[in-house]
């Protein structure tokens, strides 16, 4: 979970009041989605902030986990941290979005599920390219 949570950090930056996100999502913390009763005066600790996020981390991590033991269980462990970064970044219906990309892991076909997600819609955006390129890498070599 170590490893994880660094990529997840320094992807996410760090901010203690609320931000919009790259998509105009309001966000506050670690990448932290604010859903319901915004203010806009809200400010968090240090220590809310990284309660926050461990908990979003988790939550990333167990969504993937019941996904992965029906669709893909012999997945090894980067490719799973992957996909579960993907999860954190744009929700368990975001990723299972990616229909190809799915189909891909699921035969374990690692190289066509990184082209796939190296060539979709946020791989071609100019400001998600960056990790969405990344994460494909991590999916084609593991």
């Amino acid at each position: 979970m170590d490893v994880i949570t660094r990529r997840l950090k320094k992807a996410e930056g760090y901010s203690l009041t609320p931000y919009k996100d790259t998509n105009g999502y309001w966000t506050i913390g670690r990448g932290h989605r604010i859903r319901k009763h915004f203010k806009p005066n809200l400010k968090w600790t240090h220590e809310e902030v990284e309660e926050q996020f461990r908990r979003d981390v988790y939550a990333a991590s167990d969504e993937f986990m019941r996904v992965k033991r029906k669709l893909y269980p012999a997945l090894d462990v980067v490719r799973s941290e992957a996909c579960v970064e993907m999860i954190f970044w744009m929700g368990l219906r975001g990723f299972l979005g990616f229909k190809e990309m799915q189909k891909a892991l699921a035969i374990g076909d690692y190289k066509l599920a990184g082209l796939e997600l190296y060539n979709s819609k946020i791989g071609r955006d100019q400001k998600l390219r960056g990790r969405a390129r990344r994460l494909a890498q991590t999916l084609w070599e593991g």
